[in-house]
């Protein structure tokens, strides 16, 4: 049970970051200057949070 929910939030946030950086260059194209970068870095600092919270939670799951 518990490795099920790790794989299924695995797989979603690797398809959440695949999207992050379709969006990326989307902004980078439309934007091309420093807003652009400020809003990557926000963007990638929050994708990051994303991906660290589901392998936590996964672990913890996995440990109990």
């Amino acid at each position: 049970m518990g490795r099920a929910v790790v794989v299924v939030y695995l797989i979603s946030y690797l398809v959440g970051i695949i999207v992050a950086k379709k969006i990326l260059t989307i902004i980078y194209r439309v934007e091309g200057n420093v807003v652009g970068l400020f809003i990557g870095a926000f963007v990638g600092l929050l994708s990051t949070l994303a991906i660290l919270h589901p392998l936590i939670f996964g672990f913890t799951l996995l440990s109990s």
